[in-house]
């Protein structure tokens, strides 16, 4: 089984979080694959990957961002812990360089939406 420990932050330029709320793991895939697109006008679904026992799923979309000329993924792990639905958001690929990395925090605003999106059902954030 998948932890959520592999996916803690190793630095570097992304958005990083962690949402919690109730329901079922299918449930909230639905909602994110059928909701989040309609966040914004570039926003694609890439495609998903479950383990075997269909209780965790991987998620990856993309958005065109003009600040940076190119397109942010944001990757979404969903899974059930403590009989709470946990939701982790990895943003990346809004970085300019190839020696230092800037961010222009497109791959922040990106985690933000879907992170709005999930509050507005209940979610909440985890620090």
């Amino acid at each position: 089984m998948w932890k959520h420990d592999i996916l803690e932050s190793r630095g570097g330029v992304m958005a990083n979080h962690r949402y919690y709320g109730e329901g079922t793991v299918d449930a909230v895939v639905d909602l994110i694959k059928i909701g989040f697109p309609s966040t914004g006008i570039s926003v694609t679904f890439v495609d998903e990957a479950w383990n075997a026992d269909r209780n965790v799923c991987m998620l990856v979309f993309e958005k065109y961002f003009m600040r940076v000329e190119n397109r942010v993924s944001l990757s979404i792990l969903v899974y059930l812990e403590n009989q709470e639905v946990c939701v982790d958001l990895i943003g990346s690929g809004g970085g300019r360089g190839a020696i230092f990395s800037f961010s222009w925090g497109s791959e922040e605003d990106f985690a933000y939406s879907l992170g709005k999106m999930l509050a507005e059902r209940g979610f909440r954030k985890r620090a």
